[in-house]
């Protein structure tokens, strides 16, 4: 019965609720993350951008040294104990992980693509769209889904935090 919810139990108690309710948490927060962390990711890109990358590079880094723990005991304080603060703590994590790693798959990869569509004129922003991110784009969806498996496991931590300070 308190794995259905049935009986003595709601189904807002039971095991396979909360199951289902981590898993959306998790797959919204990895989708935000992952669509908020591209232009990161792209500007933290040295070969893209020199030395400006360091900014970005920073910005991440800044990011990825607050552990989704202490983020969301801290959105708790600021916020109510609900979903929203889960998805919060897990989304600005995922940020910086998948920015960082965005970084890292487009200056690791083959982009002599880049000087044809230089020799062509080609704008910054043609050049990105072009070249970059039809090689890129493989590796970005391999770094969200591995994101998405860490958020699963930190995500039922969560649970167990906001759960905690809600009673």
């Amino acid at each position: 019965d308190y794995f259905f919810g049935r009986g003595f139990f709601t189904w807002k108690e039971g095991v396979l609720y909360n199951c289902i309710l981590t898993f959306c948490i998790t797959f919204i927060a990895t989708v935000i993350g992952f669509f908020i962390s591209m232009p990161f990711g792209l500007l933290a890109s040295h070969r893209l951008f020199g030395k400006k990358a360091y900014i970005s590079e920073t910005i991440l880094i800044l990011i990825r040294t607050m552990p989704e723990l202490l983020l969301a005991l801290f959105l708790i304080t600021l916020s109510d104990k609900s979903i929203v603060t889960a998805i919060g703590a897990l989304s600005f994590h995922s940020i910086g992980m998948i920015g960082k790693l965005d970084a890292d798959q487009i200056d690791e990869a083959d982009l002599d693509s880049l000087e044809a569509l230089d020799a062509c004129g080609a704008n910054k922003q043609q050049r990105i769209h072009l070249a970059v991110m039809p090689q890129a784009m493989p590796s970005f969806i391999s770094v969200a889904l591995y994101r998405f498996d860490i958020n699963i496991r930190t995500a039922t931590t969560l649970g167990l935090i906001i759960e905690q300070n809600a009673g």
